[in-house]
């Protein structure tokens, strides 16, 4: 399946992202190199949910393999202004990279013709997304003091948001929903919030029920 690259950390921040390291020319873009259909299983699938054709569902598929190799690339090369990075589906399907302040970057390709996959830079984020977690480990006890069903944290790659994880049931769920903008001036960034309807049970949640 194409999956999306929406991060959420479970449970409570496991980690900060690791310090860049040197790395060959981020710039330099491998070819795409064809693949039959039985490779992708699921293409068929993929086509009848998006709307799309089978080749292109294919070739999305083949274009998310390839471009796994580029990510960590573009981290490093960008770590002193990463806000975010996810694969884009509306439109044509890219690489998105979200910076941190008003600094414009090229577009960037994988790839050459229809076998091509564009890498989109947007800037003007307001934090990077290391600050923003590192924003969210220092609040941790501020934020589990307002909401005391809290089980993990995260942030939104796509659109800049915390995530918040948290079991509540009944009227429960009224009281973290007053919270929400207490905490989004404590944070300085939008929170949304993920309900999950029973406790987690030896660090595993069960699935959340959205809001």
């Amino acid at each position: 399946m194409i999956r999306p690259m929406t991060t959420i950390l479970l449970p409570i921040l496991a980690g900060l992202l690791g310090t860049a390291a040197a790395a060959e020319d981020p710039r330099r873009i491998d070819p795409v190199h064809p693949a039959a259909t039985a490779r992708y299983p699921d293409a068929a699938e993929i086509a009848r949910g998006s709307g799309i054709s089978a080749a292109e569902a294919v070739r999305r598929l083949r274009l998310q393999e390839v471009s796994s190799a580029h990510v960590s690339k573009l981290r490093r090369e960008f770590s002193n202004r990463l806000a975010g990075l996810y694969r884009e589906s509306e439109g044509d399907y890219r690489l998105v990279v979200r910076l941190k302040g008003p600094v414009p970057v090229a577009d960037r390709w994988i790839g050459s013709g229809r076998d091509r996959m564009r890498i989109q830079f947007l800037a003007g984020a307001p934090a990077t997304l290391a600050e923003m977690l590192e924003k969210v480990a220092a609040a941790l006890p501020a934020i589990g003091a307002r909401l005391p069903g809290l089980m993990g944290t995260g942030v939104d790659e796509r659109t800049g948001e915390v995530m918040l994880d948290v079991y509540a049931v009944g009227e429960e769920v009224e009281r973290v929903h007053a919270a929400e903008s207490e905490l989004e001036r404590l944070l300085g960034h939008p929170v949304r919030l993920h309900f999950s309807s029973a406790p987690m049970s030896n660090g595993r949640a069960f699935a959340p029920v959205q809001r």
